[in-house]
């Protein structure tokens, strides 16, 4: 049974040929709709789609109705264009009369069926692949994630680097319909600038302030006193919140805590904890390099520390500003530094 990659599909297309009746499978719904946006350009104009295209639910119509749009004769178009969503919720009776109009497949109509997974023993899928084309949209590894998002933006005649796209994937996740809208808010940001910078995804990310005091908290348990205190002055500059800066502090010190509970009473790997704990790509370099340096006596130190200047922040003993500091002038002695 030939299953079509996506690429491969749209080497089909451009070169002009659609199949009467397709099977798009797989979990990359971006894809799906852009397979489906490029059938669309290929079959109408704008003034001819709104007679010639259904789009149907499985879970909430019958397959007869699906035939009997698919035998509705095309209006100032050469194909009509009929699409139905998740078709695992069809039922057996559903499936064979789709099979039986299969049997009369009409070419004046186009028929996509979409769905996640298909069982190759299924008699529709066996069909299918004699009749038309199966398309397979497989989620992209991270290689690919990163290939992908270089390319994206040189539709917008803009340039990213490497690194730069590995943080705009730590940022926003994998999915590429959202990733496909921050690329487009950066490039409507950057204005005239060709070259994306990593400023430029933080300013324009709803994650920015996450990624910024997750800079920090690397900086101030790796690189010591002077690279975290103008970390915590551009933060203060970008009206950062003190409590949600110490919070975060709080939080890190917590997971070295639990990270050394799990290494000393389980006997875990540090790439296990890591993973246990869902630390973030970004993070797990710095993590694993400061967890061999600290100790549990250090840590239970500095979260007092930290308890200490939450007691002076809100009881207003000490400016919030004055306070982080100093914080962090106590945290970068000895074994930090």
């Amino acid at each position: 049974m030939l299953i079509l990659k996506y690429t491969q599909f749209l080497e089909q297309l451009e070169k002009g040929t659609i199949s009467p009746v397709y099977f798009f499978t797989g979990e990359e719904n971006y894809f799906k709709n852009e397979a489906v946006k490029r059938i669309e350009k290929i079959l109408f104009t704008e003034e001819t789609k709104q007679f010639n295209y259904n789009i149907y639910n499985a879970s909430e119509v019958n397959a007869q109705t699906v035939v009997t749009t698919l035998s509705t004769v095309p209006f100032l178009s050469e194909k009509r264009l009929v699409i139905v969503r998740n078709i695992e919720n069809w039922t057996e009776d559903d499936k064979d009369i789709i099979l039986k109009y299969l049997d009369k497949l009409l070419s004046s109509s186009c028929l996509i069926l979409l769905t996640t997974r298909i069982n190759f023993a299924d008699n529709l899928v066996k069909k299918v692949a004699k009749l038309g084309k199966i398309v397979d949209f497989a989620q992209l590894s991270e290689r690919e994630l990163v290939s992908w998002i270089e390319k994206k933006f040189t539709e917008y005649d803009k340039k990213i680097s490497l690194q730069v796209a590995e943080t705009l994937l730590e940022l926003n996740g994998t999915n590429l319909f959202d990733l496909s809208n921050e690329i487009e808010k950066i490039c409507l940001y950057t204005s005239e600038r060709n070259v994306i910078t990593e400023d430029d995804l933080i300013g324009v990310s709803a994650q920015g302030r996450v990624y910024r005091i997750n800079e920090f908290l690397n900086t101030l348990f790796e690189k010591g006193k002077v690279n975290a205190l103008n970390i915590l002055e551009n933060l203060f500059a970008e009206n950062e919140e003190a409590l949600r800066i110490l919070g975060a502090i709080i939080w890190r010190i917590r997971l070295f805590l639990y990270a050394l509970s799990l290494s000393k009473e389980s006997k875990l790997p540090t790439e296990e904890i890591i993973r246990k704990l869902r630390i973030s790509k970004s993070m797990q370099k710095n993590f694993s390099t400061q967890l061999s340096r600290l100790n549990e006596k250090d840590l239970v130190k500095y979260l007092n520390y930290c308890l200490n200047t939450d007691f002076e922040i809100k009881t207003g003993k000490k400016n919030s500003v004055l306070a982080l500091e100093n914080l962090v002038l106590s945290l970068c002695e000895g074994s930090i530094e």
